[in-house]
């Protein structure tokens, strides 16, 4: 953070039949804090997919750009 680290970040998700969501695997990372990335998405929730009337799990891809201030 001392050094205004910025970035961007491309994570695969998982979003899960209740809409939790669950890092899948970062495809891309110009910058050290990846795993900051992971805990953050960790806390999305979605509203589930339907297929018909049925939750379903389904995987997506999230671009991301970060700047860490320091404070």
């Amino acid at each position: 953070m001392r050094e205004h680290a910025r970035g961007n970040v491309v994570v695969g998700l998982l979003i899960d039949t209740d809409g939790s969501v669950q890092p899948d695997e970062v495809i891309g990372c110009d910058a050290p804090p990846a795993i900051l990335v992971a805990d953050a998405v960790r806390q999305w929730r979605y509203a589930p997919a339907r297929l018909g009337n049925e939750p379903v799990m389904v995987f997506m891809t999230a671009h991301l750009s970060f700047q860490l201030d320091g404070r």
